[in-house]
């Protein structure tokens, strides 16, 4: 109960961190009000994160107005460049706006401040391999070949199709699909049926693409 309410609590001051960071952006007031009237932030309680992160040396503050100091600053760019990496991300693979901040929410936190910067490039990377064609492999054109550059899901959803023989690197043909239903594809010669939701968890690009700039990451939870 103790490590749930301090992973809580760790939570919300780095919303909180985030909200500030936003509002900088943003050119608008930094104070107590703003934040509480920041949606990521309903059912929190402000003032004593406010002070909890005043006593970590990460913010300041004067009446209402609340000010970065140079660390807390670096912690909320920081965990803002997560958030919107990972809902961009989340956006491109088809999640509904809501549900695409919703999980970059999740992800932020889980990831922690003192990550290593390497999980940004590893984000952008994803990025760019969008931009240059990546696409759910509901979403490919029949009998053309691809590669698999990502599972997006939970480890159990990349352990089910990596028992299939899907991971990334992998030749993968979509065959047939049908309209809300089941995926046909064809993997080193064999031919196999996909439900249509863990087929959305495999990301392809075309083959020529992928020859051109092959992916260091292996999934996305």
């Amino acid at each position: 109960m103790a490590d749930r309410q301090e992973r809580g609590e760790k939570e919300a001051g780095e919303e909180c961190l985030e909200a500030l960071y936003r509002l900088e952006l943003e050119h608008l007031p930094q104070t107590i009000e703003a934040l509480r009237g920041n949606s990521d932030l309903a059912g929190v309680d402000i003032g004593n994160v406010l002070l909890e992160l005043m006593a970590a040396g990460f913010v300041t503050m004067g009446g209402e107005a609340v000010r970065f100091t140079r660390g807390g600053r670096i912690i909320g760019r920081r965990i803002y460049t997560r958030h919107e990496l990972a809902e961009g991300i989340f956006s491109l693979l088809g999640m509904r706006k809501s549900r695409a901040h919703e999980e970059a929410c999740r992800l932020e936190h889980e990831v922690g401040v003192d990550a290593e910067s390497g999980l940004a490039d590893e984000q952008r990377s994803l990025l760019e391999l969008f931009s240059r064609g990546a696409i759910p492999l509901t979403r490919a054109q029949e009998d053309e070949e691809y590669r698999v550059c990502l599972i997006s899901g939970g480890g159990g959803s990349r352990r089910r199709l990596e028992d299939m023989g899907i991971a990334p690197g992998t030749s993968i043909r979509l065959r047939t699909r049908r309209q809300g239903g089941p995926v046909e594809i064809e993997i080193q010669g064999s031919r196999l049926a996909l439900g249509r939701g863990i087929a959305s968890k495999v990301v392809v690009i075309p083959a020529a693409v992928y020859g051109r700039h092959e992916p260091s990451a292996k999934g996305a939870d």
